[in-house]
């Protein structure tokens, strides 16, 4: 009797740690889908990127971008095309080395006949306080948008030269200076023309870009700047498309006390 009641436990006891560990796996793998995050980037290697092969490489699970020991004529970048996401919350973490910069494109579209080059959005990867995060336009002629801590209106008008102009709306702080070097979260959120960037959960800008050049999807780019030797190594990078509810839910959160973030 004592045998069979010691098998039992035994038994029984296994059953109930396999269903435990059960419980916990379905809780997790529905939290997952609950977050609606898919990642691009499988951890391994370059599958469903493209970049030159020279300057890009994975290491240790981290995608690694480096310019040391090569000359760049144009900004190049690792694309990410499968996806072209129109409205859309984007999340990297990238550390950033170097005396120069770097950007996360969306929204972004190729340019002819030069290799692994980009035109459109960026989130500005850069040092100085006043660009970290900032809206820029690249290689459209448009430059900056909006600096650190700005809102802006671009109105869909545009002048006697064909250009939109960048109206501040209002201000947001620059605080806290961040650490480039260190491993931040960059996270870009997109729906129809209103653009908002954070770094760390801090807005950076906010902006409504009615410009009528500027495209309503594209690829997502990491880019390596020419100029100076530099490096960025790139993680956890994840996309939701959003709509409807889901896109105002997730804009009003980012907005929520933005100056008490850290």
């Amino acid at each position: 009797m004592t045998a069979y009641f010691y098998i039992f436990s035994r038994f029984t006891g296994r059953l109930l740690l396999a269903g435990t560990l059960a419980l916990f796996l379905f809780i997790g793998s529905g939290l997952r889908a609950q977050d609606g995050f898919d990642s691009l980037f499988n951890g391994k290697d370059l599958d469903g990127w493209e970049g030159n092969t020279e300057l890009w490489e994975v290491r240790d699970g981290i995608i690694v971008g480096s310019t040391e020991g090569h000359t760049i004529e144009n900004n190049t970048f690792l694309i990410h095309r499968d996806s072209k996401p129109a409205n859309f919350h984007l999340k990297v973490k990238l550390k950033l080395m170097g005396n120069n910069n770097s950007g996360i494109m969306y929204r972004a579209q190729d340019i002819e006949g030069i290799s692994h080059a980009l035109s459109g959005p960026q989130m500005d990867v850069h040092p100085k306080l006043e660009y970290q995060g900032m809206y820029y336009s690249e290689k459209t002629g448009r430059g900056i948008i909006a600096q650190r801590g700005q809102k802006v209106t671009v109105s869909k008008q545009v002048n006697a030269k064909g250009r939109t102009t960048p109206k501040v709306t209002g201000q947001l702080g620059q605080e806290p200076n961040f650490d480039l070097s260190e491993w931040n979260e960059y996270e870009v959120i997109a729906v129809n023309k209103r653009h908002i960037h954070l770094i760390n959960g801090v807005v950076t800008v906010d902006v409504v870009d009615r410009d009528p050049s500027t495209a309503a999807s594209g690829a997502i780019g990491i880019q390596l700047h020419q100029g100076p030797p530099m490096a960025v190594e790139v993680k956890d990078i994840a996309l939701k498309h959003l709509r409807g509810a889901e896109a105002r839910e997730t804009i009003g959160a980012a907005l929520a006390q933005p100056s008490k973030k850290k």
